[in-house]
């Protein structure tokens, strides 16, 4: 089973523990968001992590994978997932940050 928790990422969570996986929809809505998000990721993701993110093309992936990078992840991304979706049609991605063991071979 999957449990699902709603996180206020802005707010430290020590019981919330560490996790191999986190997945986030559409969470890059506000410019802060970035700084926040990846700053939550630092206290809550393993060495071996990886985070799946879809985002419509808001504009504030840009300053959040900087702050991934930082922490060593690499990202991927899938375009145009949302055809009929959100507020860029057809602009929306799937992205996939990966650091540790789960990174992809050609990468590792």
């Amino acid at each position: 089973a999957v449990t699902y928790r709603d996180l206020p990422w802005e707010v430290p969570d020590g019981s919330l523990g560490r996790f191999d996986l986190i997945i986030g929809s559409d969470i890059l809505y506000e410019r802060g968001h970035a700084h926040q998000i990846a700053a939550m990721m630092l206290r809550h993701a393993k060495p071996d992590a990886e985070l799946l993110i879809t985002d419509p093309g808001r504009g504030n992936v840009g300053a959040f994978s900087r702050g991934m990078a930082l922490q060593g992840f690499d990202v991927t991304e899938e375009l145009g997932l949302f055809e009929d979706e959100g507020d860029a049609p057809g602009h929306g991605r799937l992205l996939s940050y990966r650091r540790g063991a789960v990174r992809p071979a050609a990468l590792a």
